[in-house]
């Protein structure tokens, strides 16, 4: 992951919140099966032109995107959805995804911590973690630190399994061990529909997640229980 990290924006001083949100997403070898790679780079590109109309949330989304394929790389780091542009994801590799959630739940921190220090309001941090399979590294001590907090209230995750993914280790990185099960041709729906609402609901609301309500995305709710 590239250490070279940009600090928070100069001019992000006004009483907008932010939303710091790390895309954590798999560019394994699978990814290439049924098209996926490509649905998903098509998913991103939709999601940020439509939102770089919108004015209000390129001011409120702090963006970093995390990938996994046979490496952890950090394409797009802490910027502002109007400054974003989005690299095409390439599926490569094995699938080190306890290294990139413990690389993204770094950087939010560090971003959280930034935000602090400029006097800069936030809302609570997202992860969007994204796998068609199973890590092939050592993932239970990061799947700890996210329910540590998530319970804590400091981060809220969201985590979707495309099948064949293993669905019961990705509950250990979601909320209450929920898992999302997505189809790939749902991905762009998921990217440019549901991610983007939410995010705006998030940006117009005057109390950040406190009342804030989320629909449900466009896939099949499992709760596993974490065991």
């Amino acid at each position: 992951m590239n250490d070279l990290r940009p600090a928070i924006d100069a001019e992000l001083t006004d009483a907008v919140k932010r939303t710091p949100i790390i895309l954590v997403l798999d560019t394994s070898g699978s990814m290439q099966e049924n098209n996926r790679i490509e649905l998903l780079n098509k998913g991103l590109a939709d999601f940020i032109d439509a939102a770089k109309k919108e004015d209000r949330l390129a001011d409120s989304v702090l963006l970093t995107l995390v990938t996994f394929g046979g490496r952890v790389d950090a394409p797009i780091q802490r910027q502002s959805l109007d400054k974003v542009t989005m690299p095409k994801l390439v599926a490569v590799g094995n699938t080190p995804m306890g290294d990139a959630v413990t690389a993204a739940i770094g950087e939010l921190e560090l971003q959280v911590q930034e935000l602090k220090a400029a006097g800069i309001p936030y809302t609570r941090p997202w992860i969007v973690l994204m796998s068609d399979g199973a890590p092939t590294d050592d993932w239970q001590g990061a799947a700890d630190i996210v329910q540590r907090m998530i319970a804590e209230k400091r981060l809220t995750s969201f985590v979707f399994g495309i099948p064949p993914a293993d669905n019961r280790v990705l509950s250990h990185f979601g909320t209450k061990g929920t898992v999302y099960s997505i189809k790939e041709h749902d991905i762009v729906e998921l990217l440019k529909e549901w991610l983007l609402g939410t995010l705006m609901n998030i940006a117009r609301s005057s109390d950040g997640q406190k009342t804030l309500q989320i629909a449900a995305p466009p896939a099949t709710t499992l709760e596993i229980e974490l065991n």
